[in-house]
């Protein structure tokens, strides 16, 4: 029995070591590259159980067999339909390789193409025009992702056009290999035109007036499926509605004219939201923020917004009241107290504002109008405390466009602010101030991306005494200077104590580069200073390096700079932490 139990356990494990060894698998795919090559890897199976920890020597050759048909499909849809392709599989000091050499050869090319309309639009100008700009033409290579494009191109144009039922009849692509050529045929049916009929707004919480003001369909006009999407998009952007469904009724159409049900479903009334967080300059934070989203039936809002940090604390308020165009526009009463330390300067500011804002349904235009009284005492270290009252009048723009991924790789960003007051006017000294900054992310290499970011100020000011610290330019820290501490730089007095200036330049460069699905590196370079309004000095430079942990809902960013301006060594670097998202 003995003996038995221990043939027994020998081969078990011999057959486990074995099975290890069969797992140790290889696959290389030659010749071919960008989509074509990813379609071949998505498509292969024996790369799909590479490290299987079941495979074993008869399953990898079965894998095999099969895996020259497997690549002769998946390059048709590329229009290579008699690729050459030499496959070998060997095994070396334990070890498979499955090598898979691939010439796609010559492409097959379109020869007779025909694509027609049937139906009452057929003579349509828009529909004609969208077969003229068909993708895909006589001697093309038979691309089948162009072609598939090309059909939801003419899809669209007809459903853009008011033919709603619009519908592909026939679809057919005859191939000859041999012959290298294909003829096509797409015979599609526009169905009637349509028109938008009444609508039907289902709910009970807002103002039928308020409600009505959202709706951008008019009677009687071309039937549109954006112009559905674009209503709804308003109504839910409204933040209303938890829901909004939109069903045209073609049963009930009556003379081309379909009538259109809106049902809302309203959002809860009150949301609330917490934050946890660190950033370098001001350390732990904790935010609160709690928003009603309908005070009353006329569709007025309020939120409070609440941030505690070791060296900065905020309490605003705002009541917003929809205006104008209620889809986008808002009139805005609010309040706001912010207290602020910085390594030189210490603020207090009470802030009651009145303000027009005006934002796209997408959300990537903001632009602001305000009036408000600014109230603040400041002290600059070594100075007693100083008070400051303005009336400040100034207008708001920013645009933030970036492209919906972990790791965007295309974005823009731009930023206006002007303001001022005067102090014939309520204010305790004159001055005018402009803020632009600008940012921009663009792919570099295949996995990689280049972030430039500028920012420039410049001010006047009649008595800068009295002149905010708030309102002052300094440089320095994450988002402006890497390698020096939080608003270290700026004109100095005759302490050597920095007191912020008129006027600033700060330029950052990035490289990012993407390692693993969820971290990439960095490095950086960034240059500026703040400077008085007679002197605009010396740049400061900074560099560094640092990591960054992707997440769907932002980045965790941690950075080390060093100040390359003043001969750094290895123990000058300051740390960087901070998390929020790209632009």
């Amino acid at each position: 029995m003995y003996r038995l139990l221990t043939c027994l356990l020998s081969a078990w494990l011999l057959g486990w070591s074995l099975a290890a060894l069969a797992s140790d698998l290889d696959v290389r795919i030659e010749g071919v590259k960008g989509d074509m090559l990813t379609n071949i890897e998505a498509r292969l199976d024996i790369l799909k159980h590479a490290n299987d920890e079941k495979l074993d020597e008869r399953w990898i050759r079965r894998l095999h067999a099969s895996a020259p048909e497997q690549i002769r499909r998946a390059l048709q849809p590329f229009g290579y339909y008699r690729p050459r392709i030499e496959a070998s599989l060997t095994r070396e000091d334990g070890k498979w390789l499955a090598r898979y050499r691939v010439d796609p050869g010559k492409p097959v090319r379109l020869g007779h193409i025909d694509i027609r309309w049937r139906g009452p639009g057929a003579r349509a100008a828009a529909l004609t025009r969208a077969i003229a700009d068909f993708p895909l033409k006589a001697g093309d290579v038979l691309d089948h992702k162009r072609w598939e494009e090309g059909k939801e191109g003419l899809l669209d144009a007809a459903y853009l056009s008011g033919y709603a039922k619009a519908r592909i009849v026939e679809s057919r692509a005859l191939v000859d290999p041999d012959a290298g050529r294909a003829d096509a045929t797409l015979l599609l049916e526009t169905g009637p035109l349509y028109h938008f009929g009444q609508v039907q707004v289902h709910q009970d919480f807002l103002d039928d007036e308020l409600v009505a003001a959202y709706n951008t369909l008019k009677e009687g006009a071309v039937y549109s499926h954006d112009e559905l999407l674009r209503y709804q998009q308003g109504l839910i952007a409204s933040g209303y509605s938890q829901s909004v469904t939109l069903e045209p009724r073609f049963d009930l159409t009556r003379d081309s004219r379909v009538p259109i049900d809106v049902t809302m479903t309203p959002a809860k009334k009150h949301k609330f939201s917490f934050g946890l967080g660190f950033e370098t300059s001001i350390g732990p934070r904790f935010t609160a923020q709690w928003d009603d989203r309908r005070i009353n039936r006329r569709g007025h809002q309020s939120s409070v917004y609440l941030k505690l940090a070791q060296k900065e604390r905020e309490l605003r308020g705002i009541y917003r009241i929809p205006v104008v165009d209620p889809r986008t526009d808002r009139l805005e009463i609010g309040a706001r107290y912010h207290y602020e330390e910085t390594p030189t300067t210490t603020s207090t500011t009470l802030t009651p504002e009145l303000a027009f804002v005006r934002r796209n349904l997408e959300d990537t235009l903001f632009m602001k109008g305000f009036v408000n009284y600014q109230l603040e005492r400041f002290t600059i270290e070594g100075d007693p405390e100083r008070s400051t009252k303005l009336l400040q009048f100034g207008f708001i723009s920013r645009y933030s466009k970036v492209e919906s991924a972990v790791f965007p790789r295309r974005g823009r960003y731009a930023y206006g602010e002007i303001r001022g007051a005067s102090s014939f006017l309520l204010s305790d000294t004159s001055f005018a101030r402009l803020l632009l900054k600008g940012r921009y992310l663009l792919p570099l290499g295949a996995r990689g991306r280049l972030d430039i970011n500028l920012e420039l100020g410049a001010s006047w000011v009649e008595d800068f005494d009295l002149y905010p610290s708030s309102l002052r330019f300094f440089a320095g820290g994450d988002g402006s200077v890497r390698g020096y501490s939080y608003k270290e730089l700026g004109p100095r007095d005759d302490k050597n104590i920095v007191i912020g200036g008129q006027h600033l330049l700060t330029l950052n460069l990035e490289y990012d580069h993407r390692v693993a699905k969820s971290w990439a590196v960095a490095a950086f370079v960034d240059a500026g200073n703040a400077f008085a309004s007679d002197d605009l000095g010396k740049l400061f430079v900074g560099a560094g390096f640092g990591v960054r942990w992707l997440a769907p809902f932002g980045a965790l960013k941690i950075d080390l700079g060093w100040p390359v301006s003043e001969n750094a060594t290895l123990g000058d670097a300051q740390l960087y932490i901070g998390f929020g998202a790209t632009l």
